[in-house]
């Protein structure tokens, strides 16, 4: 018998807070303190959208040219590695995605959709480049496209021997 990794709840919460000092204000209120706290995203397999199934991986990335600095990873969204099992997410959407790009590593990261196949989770074909030590987060609200055979690939391209921390909630 299979075990199964169901997600029962996923918390999402961005927040940022700045502190500034001011350069012509008296010493008593020379610092400015502004931020944005938005209340955390729930999501459950009953909530719209829902979060059903995850992944949480830490890739490295490998060149398959010796010598040759640039690398890549293709993620199969018909074959994920699950917490407990492979899972396929077809008929699921990509909710959540986040990606952190060690700040160990050489260079930037690219994730696009795949070349053949690919799931288009930016619009338009389009691509997004996350900086070494940069972290990328993109709630997708049920924007995304379904899972399926001629939408499954998402393609990481950076340098040989980068590390990324990818965690995807599908449902």
């Amino acid at each position: 018998m299979t075990k199964e990794a169901v997600i029962t709840e996923v918390r999402i919460r961005n927040t940022l807070a700045v502190t500034e000092q001011l350069d012509d204000a008296p010493a008593a209120g020379n610092t400015v303190v502004s931020s944005f706290d938005v209340a955390a995203t729930r999501l459950t397999a009953s909530t719209t959208p829902p979060a059903t199934r995850a992944v949480h991986q830490r890739l490295e990335l490998a060149s398959e040219v010796s010598g040759d600095p640039s690398a890549s990873v293709e993620i199969d969204l018909l074959d994920l590695e699950g917490l407990q099992d492979n899972f396929s997410a077809a008929g699921l959407k990509l909710q959540v995605l986040r990606v952190t790009h060690d700040p160990d590593n050489e260079g930037d990261l690219s994730i696009a959709p795949g070349a053949a196949n690919g799931y288009d989770l930016f619009g338009g074909d389009n691509g997004v480049t996350v900086p070494a030590g940069g972290r990328l987060t993109m709630e997708f609200n049920d924007g995304a496209p379904d899972v399926g055979a001629s939408a499954r690939y998402i393609d990481l391209d950076g340098t040989d021997g980068d590390t990324i921390d990818l965690e995807m909630i599908f449902g």
